[in-house]
């Protein structure tokens, strides 16, 4: 539950978080059906959620969120990955909390809103000196 709290408070959108408490089982476990048959991590919910994850490029973005609003936060930007192909390099103050806030407003006037060159977006930085974004192509 705690996780579910920092992730809300770090600008996560709600649809994008699930928690799910499986009755009688502790907070990790190894055996559910039958002894090591992978528990926690091997439900068909979390294979859903890897086959997902593990088949979009490094640090690509889920369909359509460049459009939305999002955020990254880091505390020590060595320690993470890019999201989005956007990385912060460096901080103003060392291991404080940075975030980078990315407003997704739409397509420019006269543009496609199935173009992604025509989208525009508000980037709202807080502790970030140097920052890398790589579109994917």
């Amino acid at each position: 539950r705690r996780i579910v709290r920092t992730l809300m408070a770090a600008g996560a959108n709600e649809s994008d978080v699930v928690l799910t408490e499986i009755p009688g089982k502790e907070h990790w476990w190894w055996d559910t059906s039958e002894p090591n048959d992978g528990g926690a991590v091997n439900d068909p919910q979390m294979r859903n959620f890897f086959k997902e994850s593990f088949s979009r490029p490094a640090g690509a973005l889920p369909p359509g969120l460049l459009w939305s609003t999002w955020r990254l936060v880091a505390f020590n930007p060595a320690s993470i990955g890019a999201k989005g192909g956007l990385r912060i390099r460096r901080q103003q103050m060392p291991h404080r909390r940075s975030a980078v806030l990315v407003l997704g407003l739409g397509a420019r006037q006269g543009a496609g809103s199935s173009d992604a060159a025509s989208v525009a977006l508000r980037i709202e930085t807080s502790n970030v000196l140097a920052l890398d974004w790589h579109a994917a192509s």
